[in-house]
Parts: C-alpha cells; sequence; structure tokens
C-alpha cells in the first residue's frame, strides 16, 4: 500500500483525459513503483493530504483580454490546474479581428492534452514538496526539459513589451497613427501604453522613434517602417518551449520522497 494519496480533483472537465492521465502517471511513476505515492482520479478522497484540482473557470483581466487575444497571467497555482487558461491562450497580428488569431496549444492530444499535463505535473510537484529553491527560489527551473521549469526563467524570455529578437517590420499606411497599431496589435503595456511601440527596438537594434523622420510620434507618414512584434514567431516559439518533454531529476524525486516519507505537506 502507498504512503500517500495525491487526490486529482475535477478531472472529468479536462479534454484528452486519456492522454493526460497517461502523462501524469508516467512522470510520477518512480514514486508509485516505489511505494511512495498512488493516484486517485476519482478525486473522493475526504480530507485529501496530497491534491491537485482541475479548475474550468479563468478570472481574465482586460490586461490579459486585449480584443481577441487571449494572455493568461498563469497557467495554474500551486494544486491547481487553470484549464480555460491553457486551452484560451492566443495571440493574434489583430487583435479586432478574430480571424487573425492562433491557439498557442491547438486542440490535440499532443498539444492541448500535452500543455494540460505538464502544467498539472508541474503544479503537483509543488504540492509534493518541490517549493524552494531553483532559478527563482521557489523551485522553477530554466530548463525547458524539466518538469519545474517556468518560461519566464529562460535564457531566451522577454516580456513581448520588449522582445527585439522576435519582431517584424510594419508599412505604415493612411490613416494609421501609433496609437491605432499599438491597439490593433493589442500592444498596449499598463504603464506606457502607445508609447512601449514608439520606444521598442527590433531585430537590427534601431529603435521605432529613431526610425519616424518627423521626430515626433504623433506625427507618421505612409510608407515608413516600423518594428512591431512577430506574433507568430513568438508563438511557435512559446509552443516549442511549453511542449517540450519533462521529467523530475533524481534531486526532485527524492526531495519528493522526503516530504512524503513525514506527510509533510506545504501547509506545515
Amino acid at each position: 500500500m502507498a504512503k500517500q494519496t495525491l487526490t486529482v480533483k475535477n478531472f472529468s472537465i479536462v479534454p484528452f483525459q486519456d492522454a493526460v492521465r497517461a502523462r501524469i502517471e508516467k512522470a510520477f511513476e518512480p514514486l508509485v513503483a516505489s511505494g511512495h505515492l498512488a493516484i486517485n482520479f476519482a478525486g473522493t478522497a475526504k480530507d485529501a493530504k496530497y491534491w491537485l484540482s482541475f479548475d474550468e473557470k479563468y478570472s481574465w483581466t482586460t490586461r490579459e483580454r486585449p480584443g481577441c487575444g487571449r494572455q493568461p497571467l498563469w497557467f495554474g497555482m500551486t494544486g491547481s490546474v487553470y484549464v480555460d487558461a491553457i486551452r484560451s491562450y492566443q495571440l493574434c497580428t489583430d487583435v479586432t479581428n478574430c480571424r487573425t488569431c492562433e491557439r498557442v496549444f491547438r486542440h490535440s492530444p499532443d498539444e492541448l492534452g500535452k500543455a494540460i499535463a505538464h502544467v498539472a505535473v508541474h503544479e503537483a510537484g509543488h504540492v509534493l514538496g518541490l517549493m524552494d529553491g531553483g532559478a527563482d527560489g521557489a523551485a522553477h527551473t530554466a530548463d525547458s526539459h524539466n518538469a519545474m521549469f517556468d518560461i519566464p526563467q529562460h535564457k531566451d524570455y522577454v516580456r513581448l513589451a520588449v522582445d527585439a529578437k522576435r519582431t517584424m517590420k510594419y508599412t505604415i499606411v493612411k490613416g494609421d497613427t501609433l496609437s491605432k497599431i499599438a491597439r490593433r496589435i493589442g500592444f498596449w503595456p499598463p504603464r506606457h501604453g502607445w508609447q512601449t511601440l514608439h520606444k521598442l527596438a527590433g531585430k537590427d537594434g534601431k529603435v521605432n522613434k529613431n526610425l519616424l523622420r518627423s521626430g515626433d510620434p504623433n506625427l507618421i507618414f505612409p510608407d515608413e517602417q516600423i518594428w512591431i512584434p512577430d506574433i507568430v514567431e513568438r508563438t511557435m516559439w512559446v509552443r516549442t518551449v511549453e511542449l517540450a518533454d519533462k521529467t523530475f531529476t533524481k534531486a526532485q524525486f527524492d526531495t519528493m520522497r522526503g516530504w512524503i516519507d513525514v506527510g509533510r505537506t506545504m501547509f506545515d
């Protein structure tokens, strides 16, 4: 009999359940094989010491929903997986036109199912004791092949507002303003709004404000070119690192075994 049980709640709401379950079971198979852990996907245990909950509803903020775009701040928190955030995450080349949007994780077992499973394994890792150390002091790692991967820790990650590497040229047309362009592409960071686009650098290191001949951000001309985020390239990059196969290290398994052996929880 296993020393402890990881109780999974609300698993019925999860798409591609067979694929998600298989990935969760594979991730924790060493703990199950050593007799430390059992996983109960029925979610029926009362007063569960170790639990993982799948939550369907995500509380979107206006910052996370620019027009048709969906850019969740969180895929989950310790013990919880936000299914709607993962499923709805999409980037658009024009947030006013939903036909230009693409889901970061496409609706298939190998993409959406895999993304949900990765978040589930990650959050269960926290529940089972992976709370300290790592790249940020919270057990996260920059290694996209590790189950505790956190994309902001990745060496190639930068916020969309300052992502010079993944940019493309845009040719200004009649009727454009920097404000209109920024709103159309959903590039409206809370602190500086459309002025952030004016200060954006491109792949060549040149800043938009230096590419506009008037020197006035409120005065632009047709056929001038500026840098804007390359949403297609960013979507592909995020998809690649988030969907890379992920496992725990021996040290991480040892930490989880240590917690289970003494019945320690994150609330102790």
